[in-house]
């Protein structure tokens, strides 16, 4: 398909598969153009192509395709924080090789 929206290209989907699509009219933008050339290939490189740049993710569940708006990338770097100090022990002076984890 050449200069078709993202709509057009997920109604093919649709109709040459047993999926479905479910998505947020609101939230999700499928008029952009894009051109996707695909024989023989999973409707996941087929999204992975149609969707790349676009702001939108997906997931898919049994015959159920749920598109998402993506995070972006730089907020997704965000989600991790540095945290720097000192570890006190009541009996002993602080060391520098003691580690802290989070779950």
């Amino acid at each position: 398909m050449k200069n078709a929206s993202i709509e057009e290209v997920l109604s093919v989907i649709k109709k040459s598969s047993e999926y479905s699509f479910f998505y947020e009219d609101s939230q999700i933008d499928l008029s952009p153009k894009v051109s996707v050339s695909a024989r023989k290939e999973t409707v996941s490189s087929i999204l992975d192509k149609v969707l790349t740049d676009k702001n939108i993710s997906y997931k898919i569940e049994n015959k159920h395709i749920i598109l998402y708006k993506a995070e972006p990338k730089n907020q997704q770097a965000s989600n991790k924080i540095s945290i720097k100090g000192q570890v006190f022990d009541k009996q002993e002076p602080p060391s520098p090789c003691r580690v802290l984890l989070s779950r």
